[in-house]
């Protein structure tokens, strides 16, 4: 059985003491905000959430972490997404706020295109949890977002 966690980082007392219960850090999440998104025209398009979610999958590099697994997104209303040649995105909106759930791309680029595919009347957004080095946060920070808090994904094997 493996038990997982996410902690801020800056929460210096809570990483000592689930260090002290067993758990290894395994790698960094980000959370990301754009407050100025820019639509342009792209060959992403909309598609069938179920196929969205498919290609992901596929393509995945690495487990999700728990907001935005499929088990999660499974439970949520109102989800979209949208598929170009390089990539696929999940996401759900709130007014003019795009809440990116899930995303694969190829590189930087190809997330930066699915980016500025979003509804045109989608003005700002919002990133919960992308591993380091994923190109949705290279692709934000290009657009002008910036890192709104860095958590520890923090694992406990007790096999």
């Amino acid at each position: 059985m493996r038990l997982w966690l996410e902690v801020l980082a800056q929460n210096a007392p809570a990483i000592a003491l689930y260090e002290k219960l067993g758990y290894q850090r395994v790698r960094e999440l980000e959370v990301w905000s754009l407050g100025k998104l820019v639509f342009h025209r792209h060959k992403a398009r909309a598609v069938p959430v179920a196929q969205a979610q498919k290609r992901i999958r596929a393509e995945r590099r690495e487990r999700e972490p728990w907001q935005p697994a499929d088990e999660s997104i499974a439970n949520l209303e109102n989800v979209e997404a949208l598929e170009s040649e390089r990539g696929a995105v999940l996401f759900r909106r709130t007014g003019e706020v795009v809440s990116l759930l899930q995303g694969v791309a190829a590189d930087e680029t190809a997330a930066r295109e699915l980016l500025y595919s979003f509804p045109a009347t989608a003005t700002s957004l919002n990133w919960m949890n992308g591993p380091s080095g994923d190109p949705f946060n290279a692709a934000i920070a290009t657009l002008g977002g910036t890192e709104a808090a860095r958590q520890h994904e923090m694992l406990l094997d007790l096999a």
